[in-house]
């Protein structure tokens, strides 16, 4: 969905929106390599929390930032930084959970896809109803979403260590 918003609110041609595109998968890839790296027991849930905040609040600096500025540059330079997060959230939660669920981590794995599809299928109809020329309820979608996963982070946080 984001992809059509860009090419039809902006209008960018098939080969700045193929760069745009190609931009955002070295974005993951790198932000998914860093988060390997730095992956351990101690860190793991620090490096989950930091990524969701930084894209919580890219997500919330963009929305400000295309209500008073739409622009296709400004749009795509948040998507860049918020779509490379993923690749380190996927990462690290990944892990974490399958870490605790070593004896059944296929079985988690496989939750874990279908969640996150879901998740995804649900929200692509619900940016649509809002229509397709403006990037803006996309990114108030992706705002929300963030900041909900940062809350719901916190809160089962919170829980597991008591």
């Amino acid at each position: 969905m984001a992809n059509l918003i860009i090419k039809r609110a902006f209008h960018f041609s098939p080969q700045v929106f193929s760069i745009i595109y190609a931009i955002n998968g070295a974005g993951m890839i790198v932000a998914t390599q860093f988060a390997a790296r730095g992956l351990n027991d101690q860190n793991g849930r620090k490096i989950l929390g930091g990524s969701i905040l930084t894209a919580a609040i890219a997500s919330t600096l963009l929305l400000f930032g295309i209500s008073q500025w739409p622009s296709g540059l400004l749009l795509a330079g948040g998507l860049v930084i918020i779509i490379s997060l993923v690749g380190a959230v996927n990462t690290t939660a990944t892990t974490l959970a399958l870490g605790n669920e070593a004896q059944h981590a296929g079985a988690a794995s496989a939750l874990l896809g279908l969640g996150m599809n879901a998740i995804g299928g649900l929200m692509s109809p619900v940016v649509g109803l809002f229509g397709t020329r403006s990037s803006l309820p996309m990114v108030a979608l992706i705002m929300v979403c963030e900041w909900i996963a940062f809350l719901l982070l916190v809160g089962l946080t919170r829980k597991t260590i008591r």
